[in-house]
């Protein structure tokens, strides 16, 4: 079962684009979903995702990019990779979604440095069914050190098949989860890049650019967007609630910025989806 934090997606005319699930990497723990729906929208967070489709499949987008994974096919998702379980193929599944914590990934880092995948899409049906027999076989099992070993086979089967780009990328997903941290931290009062440089170092400049690189959004606009979800989740618990004082609360500096930033959002989701 699915639990949201304070980054809950509430589809309010679609204004919130993703959200960034920390109670997962808080959490640190390998898990699995095997039943049931799992249409879910877009989100982010550090733990590795493996999408593995043994039978029936879904539409899946990361990262801007849409991939329908058939039957016997394996889509691999990335940390800080933002994506979305749009629709599911047939009712007639059995689909596996690994989510692998950061505590499990050192020797795949290794493997893989810091080079790019070029495509996330693996068709390898033997491959499918081998990463959902090592989890029945091993994973499931409660010895910490079979399931680490069974881990690692599992991203080396998939590495190997992935192929990476010659150029080399900087990782900055340490960078991006300490940025996103202070986000979620510094929403209500006066969070923002020139605040966490000053703090950090880092050029307000480099902070802007990877942030809109890895999520295709604005850190103002992703700020105001925690502010904006919090505001509406805070009415629907509770309605008595003056919208005034509660927009200031959510760190609005008025009640002008609130609908500003909610006629932006719309006007924004309305193109994306004429688009």
């Amino acid at each position: 079962m699915f639990c949201l934090d304070l980054f809950s997606f509430i589809d309010y005319n679609g204004y919130m684009k993703s959200f960034y699930e920390k109670w997962r990497e808080d959490q640190n723990e390998f898990s699995v979903l095997d039943k049931g729906n799992n249409l879910f929208p877009p989100h982010f967070h550090e733990n590795v995702e493996i999408f593995v489709s043994i039978k029936g499949g879904y539409k899946i987008t990361v990262n801007d990019k849409p991939f329908t994974v058939s039957s016997g096919e394996v889509l691999f998702i990335d940390s800080y990779d933002v994506h979305a379980y749009d629709e599911k193929l047939s009712n007639d599944e059995l689909n596996y979604v690994f989510i692998i914590p950061s505590k499990y990934l050192g020797k795949f880092r290794a493997l893989k440095g810091a080079k790019s995948i070029d495509c996330p899409l693996i068709k390898d049906a033997a491959l499918c069914n081998e990463l959902v027999q090592l989890y029945k076989d091993f994973i499931k099992m409660g010895d910490e050190t079979i399931r680490c070993a069974a881990i690692d086979l599992a991203l080396t089967l998939i590495i190997s098949r992935l192929t990476l780009s010659a150029k080399k990328e900087k990782d900055e997903s340490s960078l991006i989860k300490r940025l996103l941290v202070y986000a979620q931290e510094n929403f209500k009062k006066d969070a923002s890049i020139a605040d966490f440089s000053f703090k950090t170092g880092y050029s307000k400049e480099h902070l802007s650019r990877i942030f809109h690189r890895f999520f295709k959004i604005g850190f103002p606009e992703y700020v105001n967007t925690l502010r904006f979800n919090y505001a509406q989740s805070e009415l629907a618990l509770n309605g008595n609630k003056k919208i005034t004082s509660l927009l200031f609360e959510a760190g609005f500096k008025s009640v002008q910025s609130y609908y500003r930033f909610k006629s932006i959002s719309a006007k924004s989701s309305a193109m994306r989806h004429n688009y």
